[in-house]
């Protein structure tokens, strides 16, 4: 497992953090590079450096931040408050070649549910696990799921959003449900899996509090304003199934249930759609049009990949897949949803001394066409990995990273 996935795994509380120009070489970044002379020269794959890198926004530009690697210590345990400085790279907008990037400083900022980062006196997170709102705020959940949590923008404040009233009555009639053993043993989620609204006012959520007084015991989908008001159910699970929340985007909520089907809820309008996919959904667009799923036939997950269009219900496949690759890692919509780009799963592995696929590529989904660009990878035999969240640099530029712990930045057009 790559080192990218170890922050992801570590214990709620763990805090991590690459400290970049210090220990081993192969944890640092390259040095600045010098801008081309040519500045008009194209380029399809550009080397920003060595190190593991995501990606995270401004209002003028990206921070090129280094996933955590190294163990600090248990916060409560270790005695530390993380505070560290160190750096990472920043490119302006403007830089349309990405051949200046500056060095800035950062600071870790540890809070209950999670670590972040902050810059320019913007939270960040930094922990896989947590997530920004457009309105800078980060919201997430503790470990027992009692509540969702909200940081304010700098990281200063943190504060819980729903109400618990009932909470301690539920969780203990949930412990003294004769039928709750063995194989039927379930745990009350009181809120977990929080999804901002794009306009950085609500939370979309699930719980299976309604399905516990109601015996069904699934999951059900709740929408909430940031300051914990209009808190209210969206889908219940008795009706719909139980639910899975996909993604947001604007005012819309998509979500699978166990029945196979798609339901897309406006959350203004109030108006429910479900779309009989027999399939499982993959993503939303962020602009709201389109929502990437997989056939099922048989209990079995299909290979092939499918788009269907939000407003007429079309489906329609994506073709030109390569031969020899498949779909096994979500990857992710560009910003306007014009493209969804991941890593295609090579089927042969070329050094099998490495004990996994080696010969992954960069894949893109074209939504307009329903069909698939293949940009391979650097020249090289280094392995793409999964490309995971927070990729896409702009519409038109998405960062990757090899298995020989270089970073690079891929032009898709």
């Amino acid at each position: 497992m790559h080192l990218r996935y170890l922050g992801y795994l570590l214990a709620c509380g763990l805090l991590c953090i690459t400290l970049i120009g210090c220990n081993s070489s192969s944890n640092q970044l390259a040095s600045t590079p010098v801008a081309s002379t040519d500045f008009l020269q194209s380029w399809k794959w550009k080397k920003l450096g060595v190190g593991i890198l995501d990606v995270f926004h401004t209002t003028d530009g990206i921070i090129l931040y280094p996933e955590p690697i190294n163990a600090i210590g248990l916060k409560g345990n270790s005695g530390k408050e993380l505070s560290l400085g160190t750096s990472a790279y920043y490119i302006r907008t403007a830089d349309e070649q990405f051949s200046n990037p500056e060095m800035i400083e950062v600071m870790a900022k540890p809070f209950a549910f999670g670590m972040g980062f902050t810059v320019k006196d913007q939270l960040f997170p930094a922990d896989g696990i947590s997530k920004k709102m457009s309105s800078g705020e980060l919201n997430g959940v503790l470990g027992d799921e009692t509540n969702l949590w909200l940081a304010s923008e700098d990281g200063s404040s943190l504060k819980p959003i729903l109400s618990t009233e009932g909470y301690d009555e539920l969780n203990e009639k949930v412990k003294t449900d004769e039928e709750n053993t063995g194989e039927n043993k379930y745990m009350l989620n009181w809120s977990s899996d929080p999804h901002p609204m794009s306009d950085g006012v609500k939370l979309a959520f699930i719980s299976n509090r309604k399905g516990i007084l109601t015996k069904q015991r699934g999951q059900s989908i709740y929408i909430v304003n940031k300051d914990g008001s209009e808190e209210r159910l969206l889908l219940d699970s008795a009706k719909y199934g139980n639910m899975t929340i996909i993604g947001t985007a604007k005012d819309l909520i998509a979500a699978d249930n166990d029945k196979d089907a798609l339901m897309i809820v406006n959350v203004s309008s109030g108006e429910v759609r479900e779309y009989s996919i027999n399939g499982m959904s993959i993503a939303i667009s962020p602009n709201g049009e389109t929502v990437l799923f997989r056939k099922v036939k048989d209990a079995t997950v299909q290979k092939d990949l499918w788009l269907l269009d939000v407003e007429s219900g079309k489906e329609t496949i994506v073709t030109d897949f390569p031969p020899d690759y498949f779909f096994n890692t979500e990857g992710e919509w560009s910003p306007d949803g014009a493209r969804y780009a991941f890593y295609g799963n090579g089927l042969e592995v070329t050094d099998k001394t490495k004990g996994y696929r080696d010969n992954n590529i960069l894949l893109v989904i074209e939504t307009a066409s329903a069909s698939i660009t293949s940009y391979g990878k650097p020249e090289g035999t280094a392995s793409i990995y999964p490309l995971g969240t927070n990729h896409w640099i702009d519409a038109e530029h998405v960062l990757v990273y090899l298995d020989d712990d270089t970073a690079w930045i891929a032009k898709v057009k």
